[in-house]
């Protein structure tokens, strides 16, 4: 049995400090491992409109997100790599956070096949790591996917035109591995 990741990737930037850091980082999870990839820019969320109703059926209104919820439901991790704007989430991502509403209803996955899931986020130069505002925000939302252990990967400088992200990886390469080590162990998996 492989491992099966879903990634949601919200950068409108497909080959930027963002993909570029999602990349690098799946290089070390071990290969027994099947990906299913959502573009929050592609898929293009409606937004939430509290219509309730995914309060009596699990589903919403609108079926954009019909994959990425049984890809949600199956998964046993979750990678979602996003840059931050403006001290958040971008739009397209938000409104996929917003409609994991269904889950919140249902408990769908409410102590069933426990999951991690990573955080990974990009912000250019500021004074403070963003990454800690929006943790408290997500992980109540990923609670709902039961998620058990959350960690998160902050680079920040990205916008810095000497940052160099394979540099980056080879400084944090220990903290990289013993991360993967704790939440993709391969003994798990046949």
């Amino acid at each position: 049995m492989f491992m099966k990741i879903t990634v949601i990737f919200g950068s409108p930037h497909k080959r930027g400090p963002t993909y570029h850091a999602l990349e690098k980082f799946l290089d070390y999870i071990p290969e027994k491992k099947s990906i299913s990839f959502f573009d929050a820019y592609k898929i293009n969320a409606r937004p939430c409109t509290n219509c309730e109703f995914c309060k009596k059926n699990f589903s919403c209104k609108y079926d954009d997100l019909n994959e990425l919820y049984n890809s949600l439901i199956s998964c046993d991790h979750l990678i979602l790599a996003s840059p931050i704007y403006n001290a958040s989430f971008p739009s397209p991502v938000k409104s996929i956070i917003d409609r994991l509403q269904p889950f919140y209803y249902s408990r769908k996955t409410n102590g069933k096949n426990p999951k991690n899931a990573v955080v990974i986020t990009t912000q250019g130069t500021a004074d403070k790591d963003y990454t800690s505002c929006l943790g408290e925000q997500i992980a109540l939302n990923l609670k709902l996917l039961n998620i058990k252990n959350l960690h998160y990967f902050s680079i920040k400088n990205t916008d810095n035109s000497d940052f160099d992200i394979d540099n980056f990886f080879s400084k944090n390469e220990n903290k990289i591995k013993d991360m993967i080590k704790k939440i993709y162990n391969p003994n798990n998996y046949i």
